[in-house]
């Protein structure tokens, strides 16, 4: 007798692999002293347990979402007045709104294996209350303060990797010698060759301490804190720091155009929460039960 398919939320819920992280206490921010003001000022931060998705958000994982309700991206409607999704190219960097890209189209080919792009943070909210209301989890976007806990895995690096720059095309897929698919190379670059000129499928580079990836490069990610362009009001218990007239959200991580300065650990940017970009995607936490 045939088996019937889980419903497609319990589908992707089945296929987040969130890695449990301990809570404790960690200096938030540019512990090296070679960051941007916006990492400034270093910060003790105290977060209670939680778990986070080992890999980021994929196209297959929005897709199953996308079937299951009809949903449409702001990107395929146009929302804010804005056509599409921004394209990213070679250096010099140039944000371009482009008609007809979305996280189906972005601009290159994907698999649905590789991150899902062109979301607003709004689109990921979507996603997440569909995903809650179906299946009785409580999955959000990490803080700010969870993201960069996670990500040092109890290291004060540089990089998630350790200090040594030439290891990140074996950690990290950002701009380097990889040529572009029309032959497109990068200025600012990284000296090495990791294969990728756009995203790659997740879990494609070596893990960081505790077994997750991607934590630098491939994509953006977006967070539940609102960005501020200094860490003077951070919260000090690791929650998102929120305002109501949040215009702007922090996004971590880093994407693939970008060289290695924007790799680091402590790296950070505020994004506009309407805005979509083919550099942009997410992953998923949720607090762990403490009795």
């Amino acid at each position: 007798m045939a088996v019937s398919p889980a419903p497609p939320a319990r589908q992707v819920a089945e296929s987040l692999d969130m890695v449990a992280i301990p809570g404790g206490s960690y200096r938030m921010g540019d512990v090296t002293g070679d960051g941007d003001p916006d990492e400034q000022p270093v910060h003790p931060v105290s977060l209670r347990p939680f778990s986070l998705g080992r890999y980021e958000v994929t196209v297959e994982q929005f897709a199953l979402f996308v079937a299951a309700t009809g949903y449409q991206t702001d990107a395929e409607r146009n929302a804010n007045g804005k056509s599409g999704c921004i394209a990213l190219g070679a250096e010099p960097i140039k944000s371009t709104y482009r008609a007809g890209l979305n996280w189906r189209t972005p601009g290159f080919a994907q698999t649905g294996q590789e991150p899902v792009v062109c979301l607003s943070w709004s689109d990921t909210q979507s996603f997440i209350d569909w995903l809650n209301e179906a299946t009785g989890h409580r999955f959000r976007l990490p803080t700010e303060a969870e993201w960069e806990y996670a990500a040092r895995a109890g290291t004060t690096a540089r990089y998630v990797w350790g200090d040594d720059v030439d290891d990140a095309c074996t950690n990290a897929n950002g701009a380097d010698n990889t040529p572009g698919p029309d032959g497109e190379r990068w200025g600012q670059k990284l000296n090495c060759t990791d294969g990728f000129f756009h995203t790659a499928p997740v879990g494609s580079f070596a893990p960081n301490a505790i077994g997750l990836h991607d934590m630098a490069g491939n994509v953006w990610e977006w967070t539940q804190d609102c960005y501020e362009p200094s860490y003077a009001e951070a919260p000090a218990d690791g929650s998102a720091h929120v305002s109501p007239d949040c215009a702007k959200r922090s996004i971590r991580g880093s994407a693939w155009p970008y060289p290695a300065g924007f790799l680091r650990v402590a790296n950070r940017g505020g994004s506009n929460s309407e805005l979509r970009a083919n550099d942009r995607g997410f992953r998923l936490a949720e607090q762990a039960f403490v009795q």
